[in-house]
């Protein structure tokens, strides 16, 4: 295996959550000895543009690579599939489901997030790129006192900050942003430090080396 990937690990209610986080290129270059499963493959052919083949393979064998430090055993004992609400899930080599499990990515980068139990987890990731009126995107997201701390010093930084933690705490939730029509679990923010106001989650941002890409993942605590 690879150890320029970094895997964080917490304990949230007696079980383990993962993060892991990589350019598609790494996932490629560390974990060539793992093989998505004939399903994975055929799905990732179907794609229509080598960025979106490549960015469906390499969140599977980041998936599979979690798998096998959370649950153990082989790559081949693991594979994605989609719930009737077409949200990831893991499965294992009888069709059993495993966990939890949230995937994110974008622009040559990927994002996993899962956990052994069946708890909230979600990871949203996003290159910090220019936008046109970027706050516009966030009125229907947040809260007044929110909105005012970017107020206080807008920035692309600040936009994506606000944007991916709210994503994340929507995916927890098994939530689209774009389902999203109100407001979701209040934030706080302490030294740049984000909060939420949900005492059953917990919320950390990311950033690659680069700090050209951002991420937040929202998980149980």
């Amino acid at each position: 295996m690879c150890d320029d990937i970094e895997v964080v690990r917490v304990f949230a209610k007696g079980r383990n959550c993962l993060l892991a986080h990589a350019s598609i290129a790494q996932v490629f270059a560390c974990f060539s000895e793992i093989r998505l499963s004939q399903k994975e493959h055929s799905i990732a052919q179907h794609r229509t543009s080598v960025r979106a083949k490549d960015e469906y393979s390499a969140s599977r064998l980041l998936s599979k690579y979690l798998a096998m430090l959370l649950f153990g055993g082989q790559s081949t004992d693991w594979q994605v599939t989609h719930s009737d609400q077409k949200l990831p899930q893991l499965e294992n080599c009888q069709n059993n489901i495993m966990g939890a499990l949230s995937i994110s990515h974008t622009h040559g980068y990927v994002a996993v997030a899962m956990c052994a139990g069946d708890l909230p987890i979600g990871v949203d990731v996003e290159k910090v790129k220019k936008r046109k009126d970027p706050r516009d995107l966030l009125v229907s997201l947040c809260y007044a006192h929110e909105l005012a701390w970017y107020d206080a010093e807008p920035s692309l930084i600040r936009f994506y900050q606000l944007w991916t933690a709210k994503e994340a705490i929507l995916k927890s939730h098994k939530l689209s942003i774009w389902e999203a029509m109100n407001p979701i679990t209040e934030l706080s923010f302490s030294e740049e430090k984000f909060n939420t106001c949900d005492s059953d989650l917990n919320l950390s941002h990311f950033q690659s080396k680069n700090a050209d890409i951002i991420g937040a993942w929202a998980f149980a605590q």
